[in-house]
């Protein structure tokens, strides 16, 4: 990590100035945001190649140290301040850290050729460099011209054609090449050198140098420094996982060594949960267990969810000895392996548990299918799964997603789905044991309201880009803390849907990456620069869990931790907010997207900085580095809330209604949610009256939806609400609207202007549908 000396002791507290545009930059960002749906663009400053100094200037390169936070565009030129800053990296014991190593071949020189770095230093480092996408690879741009299909379709903001030099000046991937080919005149270029450091190494300082060369010949040696934090960083408490589907991947990088190149890539990157493929249909079969034998699919099975059954697939996690007599696989078989592999890999954790993806959800033995996991499970010590359902359930399935996850729940099955939008976590979040919620839409309420359910609340994204180091590293980190979230598991680490590009033989890449962190290549994953800053963003998280855990452990009176507590606060207030949410550009516009616009790349290493100071300020607290269990930790599935009614008359749910405590209020409400409506018509105006009510509010608002047209007298309150603040709640009176119908079109008409997509895309399907009819 590169951090000037001004950074270091900037405090990370104070005013944040973002950086200034100027020229050419503030023109493209006018252009970027002309269709308003940008808060701001993630674009270096533009500098004069005149301000930096001449010394610099005068030589074949200037090497300067920038942030790795901030990308390095192949027509970056860099500030005087980043020519003349020193290398000093700090990082804590058990830490993996980069260093951008920026060139820059000032205007009027040589075209550097066959350009090496070579790096001396006690600790142990791999270097790679930055790859660009070349020019002549971009035809695919002309995809982005095309215009939205829908109303919910993702948008572009302008025309792409404007983008075509900036694109290919973006900085993608981090190819494990020691060597760049050239770097023109007026061109930057940078090597990314990531060292790690195990627990045992000492604190202090270690000296090294980077030896540049050009053709063989000596341009530059540059001393940098290392200084070791007297601490080591915990094992993180959050669920980090990444949506996997090496199925997708091209053939020649499918088999079992690949794939464990895969799973221990993700395991260094600081994920702890795996995804693993558990094919449900099979093991409800009658009879079936670790002998039995299930078909391979046909090899020209296309490349879409079933093709798991493939032998191509397979053979990711069995040797031949592994199939059975007859040829088939055993599904058991092959989920203990990827469990094994995953453990092996590290990135199984016996505190956090995998993401069990289900080939099915609706299968009528449910039971069967569990009581053969938890059979064979005992024998070899299996972690839990949280099973993967009906992934961003759409109204029209809430009933069947309802009815499904609770007989898993009942069951004992813990159960988890990409829900999306704000709409589905209202309409079956309480079906689930864990929201998986699209970043930019989890609100204070939506929060309030999993925890009233006992359930926990992660995040994805489908539009990070494996681009934008920036918006890769405040996902994971500063996001996922400021909220508390337990999980974080964005789409994807590698393998997209009918499209997987890779590096052959040559490093010529095939094509664009869409939403996958890394690409395959002949020598294993190379990982984009947002994967990289994935592992950091994990990385603050450690560092402010390590913070909190000697702030709770200290004194009250302590000086250090008063202040600690005041400075967590802050920092928390200000990363709660994120500009990535869905559909509100086109997945190619997120390589530019500002994640947060009061945090600068700048910040985040004066905010990591700001942590390990404190942290050096207060003694260690017992626990602090978070050990691994000796045994699986297993997660007890909740009741189904509405159970407690389910038998209850219409009479007693009323009495609930009245005079139950928010509990069975509650219960009560969720009951009547899943009821036909005649007979819920009685509870029509107690319902309406717990709008009221926050503890109650959105469980009453399901059940109001649930009436239809017949809850019209409920409008005057939904009006009130769709003032609310928090745009969860606005949601779910937004959806009880729409199912009114005819009734509530003047009260909808207002919604098509909501800051919120959900509640806009609502309100404009909802009074389409009126006008036709």
């Amino acid at each position: 990590m590169k951090r000037k000396t001004k950074r270091i002791r900037r405090q990370a507290n104070l005013p944040i100035s973002r950086m200034r545009m100027t020229g050419i930059a503030a023109a493209a960002l006018a252009v970027l945001t002309c269709a308003s749906v940008w808060a701001g663009c993630n674009l270096p400053p533009i500098n004069n190649e005149r301000d930096l100094p001449a010394a610099a200037l005068a030589k074949p390169v200037v090497i300067y140290n920038r942030t790795y936070t901030g990308a390095i565009y192949a027509d970056y030129v860099p500030d005087a301040g980043e020519a003349r800053s020193p290398f000093v990296t700090p990082m804590a014991r058990n830490e993996y850290e980069p260093v951008q190593v920026g060139l820059y071949v000032p205007s009027g020189k040589e075209t550097l050729r066959n350009v090496t770095l070579e790096v001396k230093c006690p600790l142990p480092c791999k270097v790679g460099h930055i790859y660009y996408m070349p020019r002549e690879e971009l035809s695919w741009l002309t995809d982005m011209d095309k215009s939205p299909g829908t109303s919910t379709a993702a948008t572009w903001p302008c025309d792409s054609k404007l983008l075509v030099g900036k694109r290919s000046s973006l900085p993608l991937y981090v190819l494990p090449l020691p060597r760049i080919s050239e770097i023109r005149s007026g061109r930057s270029a940078a090597f990314w050198v990531t060292f790690k450091t195990e627990g045992s190494v000492p604190a202090g300082t270690h000296k090294g140098a980077f030896t540049l060369s050009a053709e063989g010949k000596t341009l530059e040696t540059v001393p940098f420094v290392v200084q070791v934090y007297p601490f080591s960083l915990p094992r993180p408490k959050v669920h980090y996982g990444m949506y996997h589907m090496p199925y997708q991947t091209p053939a020649p990088f499918q088999t079992r060594e690949f794939m464990k190149l895969y799973l221990a890539d993700m395991a260094a990157h600081g994920m702890n949960r795996m995804d693993v493929d558990v094919p449900v249909s099979l093991l409800a079969k009658e009879g079936y267990g670790p002998g039995s034998s299930s078909l391979l699919g046909p090899p020209e099975l296309p490349k879409i969810w079933g093709s798991r059954t493939t032998r191509l697939y397979i053979d990711n996690f069995l040797a031949p000895e592994d199939y059975q007599p007859d040829g088939g696989y055993n599904a058991l078989k092959v989920i203990d392996n990827q469990i094994k592999m995953g453990r092996e890999a590290g990135l199984i954790q016996h505190d956090h548990p995998c993401q069990g993806f289900t080939d099915t959800y609706n299968i009528a033995r449910k039971e069967a299918a569990l009581a053969n996991m938890r059979g064979y499970a005992g024998a070899q010590s299996w972690p839990d799964f949280t099973m993967y359902m009906y992934d961003e359930p759409p109204p029209q399935a809430f009933a069947e997603v309802e009815q499904n996850l609770g007989a898993w729940r009942r069951l004992g099955a813990t159960t988890t789905a990409a829900l999306g939008s704000q709409l589905a976590a209202f309409g079956v979040g309480h079906a689930h044991s864990a929201w998986i919620q699209h970043a930019g839409t989890i609100t204070p309420e939506l929060q309030r309201e999993a925890d009233r359910l006992g359930a926990e609340v992660w995040s994805y994204d489908c539009f990070l880009r494996t681009t934008n180091v920036e918006a890769g590293r405040f996902n994971s980190g500063l996001y996922t803390w400021s909220l508390g979230l337990k999980g974080n598991t964005p789409e994807g680490y590698m393998g997209e849907v009918n499209h997987q590009p890779y590096f052959d033989a040559n490093w010529k890449l095939s094509g664009p990456s869409i939403l996958g962190y890394v690409v395959p290549s002949p020598t294993g994953p190379v990982p984009g620069v947002a994967w990289e800053g994935r592992r950091e963003g994990v990385d603050d998280v450690r560092y402010l869990q390590l913070l909190e855990a000697r702030v709770k452990a200290a004194s009250a009176k302590n000086p250090p931790a008063r202040y600690a507590r005041q400075w967590l606060q802050s920092l928390r207030k200000r990363s709660e907010t994120t500009e990535f949410q869905s559909y509100r550009y086109n997945v190619w516009g997120a390589d530019f997207l500002d994640p947060n616009s009061r945090i600068s790349p700048g910040d985040y290493d004066a905010i990591r900085a700001q942590a390990a100071a404190l942290i050096m300020k207060l003694p260690a607290a017992p626990g602090e580095l978070n050990p691994e269990p000796a045994k699986w930790v297993r997660v007890r599935a909740r009741p189904v809330q509405a159970d407690a009614f389910a038998k209850a008359s219409i009479a007693e749910c009323l009495e609930a209604l009245k005079a139950g405590t928010v509990k069975q209020k509650r219960q009560a409400a969720g009951a009547l949610a899943i009821r036909k409506a005649d007979e819920i018509l009685p509870a029509r105006d107690l319902l309406i009256g717990l709008l009221e009510n926050p503890e109650v509010r959105m469980v009453a608002l399901r059940a109001l939806a649930n009436l239809g047209p017949k809850a019209a007298p409920a409008i005057p309150a939904l009006r009130k609400l769709l003032g609310e603040k928090d745009s969860f709640v606005r949601t779910g009176a937004t959806y009880v609207l729409t199912r009114i119908g005819g009734d509530a079109a003047e009260a909808l008409s207002p919604c098509i202007n909501d800051p919120n997509i959900t509640i806009v895309n609502l309100a404009r399907e909802a009074l389409d549908k009126l006008k036709k009819q």
